[in-house]
């Protein structure tokens, strides 16, 4: 049973900006070539519906097998545990797989087009590139954790992803109008390769050069049953469910906006990047308050925030009036993600830091491809307003899962000293 600490650990004495610049060019490199979030999701999608003649049931389902590999996230996560590449561990994963996206993409354009040859490629990248995901986000956990930055440094990968979401669906929607989608997968593929010079950089303020370039000496039965046992993972793992399980995104809102009222390609890739840019402001705000504010209180204020995020949607009448609100939908967003983000990031295990992070992935695929699924079956059955209330119901049940989150884990502000979870 996990108990309180009896005190803080201090925290090392070292530069959040030289941590940050790190992470900074990491996020940027891997952001836009992501295949399951990059500036490809926005022209599969076309491709899907126009060129391949998908209906909304058909197209959430091909999306869903192309991220089936986001189900077992935490595998690969603990492979990221106990294995080191190349004898180089973080750094031997991007060195390694990085490469091998990146032939997926260049094998793209040699293969006849269809339902099975674009799903299944796409499967493939997903695939590799999750061994990437794992080393970025078990690398940013430990040193949140050991430097106690866990806001500061989670609020820093929510910006960097924000605005990197914001651009790929820009400059997917533009793509998408104005290159061949040969074109696109060619520059997905050099996007990937650029991965492979960070497998040769090693700053010392991240790799200082102790023990956590070797994998964890227990076996792995014992790991396994110290990562089922880690109690405080789990509120935080279901919290982060229920923010990310919203029926009325994903596939309903593409035909709502699309369909509806009628927006084009570039009008929905300008939609989504208004929406993901707005979400910029929270994670600098959020950088601020975490200096000064307990995380408990800034998960119920966030929370506040959340439950009614996307009742806005349903007053829409024109394409125009949607790019107008896509900003205040992400104001209210922000500050929740950086939140339930900042909490998975306090409450990972020591030595099991891939496989907690990879957890949080595999609960955002079930959270969102389930999600699109049910959010589909509402669309055809109720229209865009039953996948809307559903989601709103959805985010009401936070507040009750928050009650269950350990008080020892949120009681401080971030700087103040941070407990290594496994030790408690």
């Amino acid at each position: 049973m996990q108990r309180a600490p009896d005190k803080w650990q201090e925290a090392p004495n070292r530069s959040f900006r030289q941590v940050a610049r790190y992470f900074l060019i990491l996020n940027l490199v891997t952001g836009l070539g992501d295949p399951d979030g990059g500036i490809a999701q926005i022209p599969v999608q076309f491709i899907l519906k126009d060129t391949l003649k998908l209906g909304p049931r058909d197209m959430a389902l091909a999306q869903f097998v192309i991220a089936t590999p986001l189900s077992v996230s935490f595998l690969f996560g603990f492979v990221r545990d106990r294995w080191s590449p190349l004898a180089r561990r973080d750094r031997g994963y991007f060195l390694l797989f990085g490469p091998l996206t990146a032939l997926v993409y260049l094998a793209l354009p040699l293969g006849r087009r269809s339902v099975l040859a674009l799903v299944l490629s796409m499967f493939a990248a997903n695939l590799f590139f999750l061994f990437v995901s794992a080393s970025l986000e078990a690398l940013t956990t430990l040193v949140g954790q050991e430097m106690a930055m866990t806001g500061r440094l989670g609020a820093l990968t929510q910006l960097v992803d924000s605005g990197l979401t914001a651009l790929s669906f820009i400059l997917g929607g533009w793509l998408q109008s104005h290159t061949s989608p040969d074109s696109l997968f060619r520059g997905l593929a050099a996007l990937s390769l650029l991965i492979l010079p960070l497998g040769l950089w090693r700053p010392r303020s991240i790799y200082p050069g102790h023990g956590r370039v070797t994998p964890h000496a227990h076996t792995t039965g014992h790991e396994i049953l110290r990562f089922i046992r880690h109690r405080a993972l789990w509120p935080a793992m279901l919290v982060w469910l229920l923010w990310q399980f919203s029926p009325c995104f994903a596939t309903p809102l593409f035909f709502y906006l699309t369909d509806r009222l009628g927006a084009t390609s570039n009008q929905y890739g300008w939609f989504m990047g208004l929406f993901y840019l707005s979400l910029m402001p929270a994670p600098i705000a959020y950088g601020f308050l975490c200096k000064r504010v307990p995380l408990s209180r800034l998960l119920w204020w966030s929370t506040g925030l959340a439950i009614p995020q996307v009742i806005p949607l349903l007053f829409l009448k024109t394409p125009m009036q949607s790019l107008l609100l896509a900003p205040l939908l992400g104001l209210l967003g922000g500050l929740p993600t950086c939140a339930y983000y900042e909490l998975i990031l306090r409450s990972c295990p020591r030595g099991l830091e891939g496989a907690a992070m990879m957890m949080s992935s595999t609960v955002l695929f079930v959270a969102i491809r389930f999600g699109d699924i049910l959010g589909s079956w509402l669309y055809d059955r109720g229209g865009f307003a039953l996948a809307a209330w559903a989601t709103t119901a959805v985010y009401a049940s936070i507040p009750v899962v928050l009650v269950f989150v350990p008080q020892w884990l949120t009681a401080h502000t971030d700087g103040a000293g941070v407990l290594r979870p496994g030790d408690a």
